[in-house]
């Protein structure tokens, strides 16, 4: 007997929750529940984050890939750089004026959740660890937990600059 093929996936509130839990147990503070398989043409995902949850900047550059963040809750700020690590532009996803960042290859940026949010993520595929992303050289690793919070607030402070509109709060407080 031939096994029947699944063709969907869903996710629903029950899942959300977990990921959450997931990833506020995780050391990264966020977790990601792939919708793809690793050699799929297109990367497909949710990335569950619990506040200020550190991402090191990066970008996709050798390939070339975009990459697209669509906001489903809270609020984060994506952070776009120069190559020297200054904040070159910086927009808040919040669900009510923006709710979705299309990014061109080869731009250094980031994510910084100021509240447990969960986006959808979107980029070309299959993944390769070793040509996924590369990583800013004038920012901290993952590992470099110490410095993760003063490198937040700086980026945070310099965002807060370009953009003055759209900050609620002094990112002195982060």
């Amino acid at each position: 007997m031939e096994e029947k093929k699944t063709f969907f996936q869903t996710f629903g509130k029950r899942d959300v929750k977990g990921l959450f839990e997931k990833a506020s147990l995780s050391p990264r503070k966020r977790k990601n529940y792939n919708l793809h398989e690793l050699p799929d043409t297109v990367q497909r995902f949710l990335n569950a984050m619990m506040p200020f949850s550190y991402v090191r900047p990066h970008r996709h550059l050798h390939p070339p890939k975009t990459e697209t963040f669509v906001l489903l809750s809270g609020k984060v700020w994506v952070l776009l750089f120069d190559n020297e690590g200054n904040v070159s532009d910086a927009i808040l996803m919040e669900g009510k004026r923006i709710q979705i960042v299309d990014l061109l290859p080869g731009c250094w940026h980031t994510l910084i959740p100021i509240t447990k949010s969960l986006t959808f993520e979107v980029k070309p595929g299959p993944y390769d660890p070793a040509t996924d992303k590369e990583f800013a050289p004038w920012a901290p690793s993952e590992e470099e937990t110490h410095l993760h919070r003063e490198f937040l607030a700086r980026w945070l402070t310099m965002a807060h600059h370009k953009n003055r509109s759209s900050f609620q709060t002094d990112p002195s407080s982060y």
